[in-house]
């Protein structure tokens, strides 16, 4: 078993598929994962010790600092201020007086999603 305390979910679940052992992900509520944890989440433990052999019909328990939906809205907090922080050529045009552009369906996608910040 690769040492994988402490470290990020992305490097363990790539450590642990180099060596192929399967796994699954627990939080700190108990309750089994139902989607892969986000890449950034931290594993607190698995229920193999670092150094110990895993049969190959075993799963290993990964226990991740934090439940799944506490991981999920941090995740979707971050990817709504990252969004809120681009500036659209509507933006853009506004600042400069510059006549709108009209908008892409991909544009118009986001602002429906998010809201208008120019409003």
């Amino acid at each position: 078993m690769p040492a994988i305390e402490g470290k990020p979910f992305k490097d363990a679940k790539d450590l642990l598929t180099a060596n192929g052992i399967a796994y699954e992900a627990v939080g700190s509520d108990g309750a089994r994962f139902r989607v892969l944890p986000v890449p950034d989440a931290i594993i607190e433990s698995a229920d193999v010790a670092q150094g110990g052999s895993v049969a190959r019909d075993k799963t290993v328990v990964l226990h991740i600092k934090g439940t799944e939906s506490e991981l999920n809205a941090r995740a979707a907090a971050r990817a709504t201020s990252n969004l809120r922080g681009l500036r659209t050529p509507k933006h853009l045009a506004h600042r400069r007086g510059v006549p709108l552009p009209a908008r892409s369906t991909r544009h118009s996608a986001v602002i429906e999603a998010l809201g208008d910040p120019s409003q």
